[in-house]
């Protein structure tokens, strides 16, 4: 039987959850109170004005993953300067990419979020859960491996192939931690807390003990589109959040203005257009991957890397940022 250790006071290992260097260890952090009452039920009203009724017993939300477009309650919860406060204290520079809105667990397997053949991709790519209420086992909560976000699992071969035939399953996720005799730990969440996982970081949604109960929270990706930079990939793919500030709020850079959007005065971003590939990016360095994309291997989806339109669609929607 599997030994999972639970989290609960935001300490792991004697340490604190909530830090940039718990992160860059664990590749996971829980932070409390991150997002205060005032926004929180705000989304809860509407979320319940809209879907919390009889005709509704799983606690659908939203369809679209990009509603926050449609829903400043969501952008004011997942763009709330708590958020982007941890992004900046862990200093990488991310947008609100795509959310889920559904109240109830839907069991899933190990997985990654951020399945692109490079290491570029993932420092820059976040998944989280901002609690409206207590999550626990009880309702469902997000379970993850300590340290896996720096797993070397041959991701350059193995997400290579656009038809993900090639990818890692879950059991071959869990066989490698069983053989290494890696930790698994239930993060647990009390209302306002945000959790946040590494983009590499294997981890997966665990099947609640209650049956049917509704999990107060919502779900959401962070991304960005400026990991191909030329100082940045110098710089082995890291992007500072200064980077993307000063580009977006200073510069207005036309590469930039168009497709990012600030939200509020001291908010995080949303990135509404999140599919569109940009040939402006890796211009200069074709040698950096793009997406679930190769750069080199452009020209086999019809696309030269020297065409000069700016917003080019790929095939499969041009990989996860």
């Amino acid at each position: 039987m599997e030994q999972i250790v639970i989290i609960d006071n935001y300490e792991y290992n004697g340490e604190r959850t909530d830090t940039p260097e718990f992160y860059e260890k664990y590749g996971f952090a829980v932070i409390p109170n991150a997002v205060p009452n005032e926004p929180l039920d705000m989304y809860g009203d509407r979320w319940d004005a809209e879907f919390d009724n009889p005709d509704n017993p799983h606690f659908v939300g939203w369809e679209n993953d990009k509603a926050y477009m449609n829903v400043p309650e969501l952008k004011e919860v997942l763009c709330h300067k708590g958020v982007n406060n941890f992004f900046k204290e862990i200093d990488i520079a991310v947008a609100l990419h795509v959310t889920k809105t559904r109240m109830t667990v839907q069991h899933t397997g190990w997985h990654l979020d951020a399945t692109h053949p490079h290491d570029i991709g993932p420092k820059n790519y976040v998944g989280g859960l901002v609690a409206l209420g207590d999550c626990d086992e009880n309702n469902g909560a997000i379970e993850a491996i300590p340290g896996s976000h720096k797993w070397d699992l041959n991701y350059r071969e193995r997400y290579s192939n656009p038809d993900r035939t090639t990818h890692i399953t879950t059991d071959e996720f869990e066989e490698h931690r069983a053989k290494i005799h890696a930790e698994i730990v239930r993060l647990h969440a009390r209302r306002g807390d945000l959790q946040v996982w590494h983009g590499r970081s294997v981890h997966r949604a665990a099947q609640p003990t209650g049956n049917g109960l509704k999990r107060p929270a919502v779900v959401a990706h962070w991304c960005n589109r400026l990991v191909a930079e030329s100082e940045v990939t110098k710089a082995g793919g890291h992007v500072p959040y200064e980077i993307m500030a000063d580009d977006l709020i200073t510069n207005k850079s036309n590469s930039n203005e168009h497709f990012f959007q600030q939200w509020g005065d001291d908010g995080g971003f949303y990135y509404p257009n999140c599919t569109i590939t940009r040939t402006w990016i890796g211009r200069n360095f074709p040698e950096v991957p793009y997406g679930n994309v190769l750069w080199e291997e452009l020209p086999a989806y019809g696309i030269e890397p020297d065409m000069g339109d700016p917003d080019l669609l790929l095939p499969d929607g041009g990989g996860n940022y």
